[in-house]
């Protein structure tokens, strides 16, 4: 039985294959197990067959043929050895094309090194700690500055903060209130002479008030107690005035008064001594108490006190009741004793040769 069915396959007859699908598999290097025309198996006898294992083992030839990786590292790692630029070799070159010295590149090496110099990179929040610190004191600062001007302001200042500055070196200064009322001369007279001046000394007596507040200008000075002074005058007069008193076996009373103008103060002093004695009575009832009176019109005469024009009225005992001097074109003194007179042009002229 199995004779029969091989003896059927082996009388089946091979099926041509088409030319085209030959060609296609010569393409793809494929062998093609039978031939179906003698021009086949000529072309078979001078080429090798070419089975997938053949291609296969070709393949691998050409894979093996090309160069490895490793083999290509290894060429590029040479060229790059070669390539490869140093300190040494730079510093030969510079020594052999350029012609510079060892000292020099070390030194150039030494300054580049040192010219710039590595940026620390501040921490962003210490600034910020650095802005708040600040931002804090100022505020401070300013708190306390704005306290201490509030209340400085704020307290109103006691009479001695207020006191006016003195025209005449005195030794010390006194306030000493007016009052008020019909007794305001007497009480002023016996309180001026209640001071215990010390002999020789000056003292600088600041009038006040009713609002215990110091007189400040000459013209309220006079006013306050009750003296009427010329018109002329009252336009020569300036604003600042000193009041007090010198101590000797009584206290002495005396005004040194600034002078705006001395072209209209000295002619209206000359035209007031027709009423001068009346006027500034108080002045004169401070220092006498028994005053022998038997003039109708007052006389004033002419003295010299340490090179200066006195102008003095004297009572009928040849007793000076008032007296007064221009000093010099901005100075007026009135007194009530030639002693008075004298220390006082001595201490304004020694002011005058510190200044």
């Amino acid at each position: 039985m199995d004779d029969e069915e091989n003896k059927d396959l082996s009388l089946t007859p091979e099926v041509a294959m088409p030319e085209q699908d030959k060609k296609d598999l010569r393409d793809e290097g494929i062998e093609i197990m039978g031939r179906d025309t003698p021009a086949d198996a000529a072309n078979d006898k001078t080429a090798a067959p070419k089975t997938i294992e053949s291609k296969i083992h070709t393949e691998e030839e050409n894979v093996g043929s090309q160069p490895s990786i490793s083999g290509m590292a290894n060429s590029k790692s040479d060229d790059d050895i070669k390539n490869l630029r140093t300190y040494k070799s730079d510093m030969a070159d510079a020594i052999a094309h350029e012609h510079i010295s060892v000292v020099k590149i070390a030194a150039a090496e030494s300054d580049r090194s040192t010219a710039v110099a590595p940026i620390q990179n501040e921490s962003p929040h210490r600034g910020l700690l650095f802005i708040a610190i600040g931002i804090i004191v100022l505020s401070i600062a300013l708190a306390l500055g704005g306290y201490f001007y509030f209340k400085n302001n704020s307290e109103t200042p006691s009479p001695l903060q207020m006191l006016p500055s003195s025209l005449v070196d005195v030794t010390n200064t006194q306030t000493l209130s007016i009052g008020s009322g019909t007794n305001l001369i007497n009480n002023f007279e016996t309180n001026i002479q209640g001071l215990k001046i010390p002999v020789g000394s000056l003292w600088q007596i600041v009038p006040l008030n009713s609002q215990n507040l110091p007189i400040a200008t000459t013209t309220d000075f006079f006013t306050a107690l009750g003296v009427q002074v010329p018109g002329q005058l009252s336009i020569g007069l300036g604003g600042q005035y000193t009041f007090g008193a010198y101590g000797s076996t009584v206290n002495h009373p005396f005004i040194i008064i600034d002078i705006s103008s001395f072209d209209n103060a000295f002619p209206a002093m000359l035209s007031w001594e027709s009423t001068l004695p009346d006027d500034l009575n108080f002045l004169i009832a401070i220092d006498h108490q028994n005053i022998l009176r038997t003039y109708t019109i007052p006389v004033f005469t002419d003295k010299i006190i340490l090179n200066k024009d006195i102008r003095e009225f004297d009572d009928a005992s040849g007793t000076p009741e008032i007296l007064y001097s221009f000093t010099d074109t901005h100075t007026l003194v009135i007194t009530t004793d030639e002693n008075t007179m004298s220390e006082i042009i001595t201490r304004l002229n020694t002011a005058k040769v510190v200044r």
